[in-house]
């Protein structure tokens, strides 16, 4: 008897196993963001912060959008409202509106679903929407997805 206990209990936590997985019923709740085959390190899931050396003045991040990643390696992924990444100065910039699809990609410090993100980056007065940018077979570092789509490097000062 008891090792049919033992039995429906091992069944029972591989069951729960099989359902967080899944889409949609697990960490990542309403991402809309598929990530298979990948090495996924530091993630950051609904409302959590990682930040290191960020400096956010009245910046505005909106609106993500669908991400598929496929086999990729994704370091420090934030989801849902979260805020990330190291040497970022927003001050008064809003991101919105654009789609970017990373397919084969190493990609590092992405965020997703209105977060706050990338290294490197100065953004003084910026307004950045309706954009597109489809990156294939490519190494992408400190993208920030939020229907909007930065790269590091990138120095916005006062413009629309």
């Amino acid at each position: 008897m008891k090792i049919k206990i033992y039995f429906i209990l091992a069944f029972l936590a591989v069951v729960a196993g099989v359902l967080h997985a899944l889409p949609g019923t697990g960490g990542g709740a309403n991402s809309g963001i598929v990530n298979a085959n990948q090495d996924v390190v530091n993630v950051a899931v609904d409302n959590s912060k990682a930040n290191s050396g960020i400096k956010m003045g009245g910046a505005e991040f909106t609106n993500s959008q669908l991400i598929l990643n496929y086999n990729i390696k994704v370091d420090n992924l934030a989801l849902n409202n979260s805020k990330i990444n190291s040497g970022i100065d927003a001050e008064l910039a809003e991101l919105k509106d654009a789609e970017i699809t990373n397919i084969n990609s190493n990609v590092r410090n992405l965020a997703i679903d209105g977060s706050k993100i990338n290294s490197g980056i100065s953004a003084k007065g910026a307004v950045i929407e309706k954009s597109k940018i489809i990156n294939e077979n490519s190494n992408v570092d400190n993208t920030a997805i939020k229907k909007s789509k930065i790269n590091s490097g990138v120095n916005l000062g006062e413009q629309e």
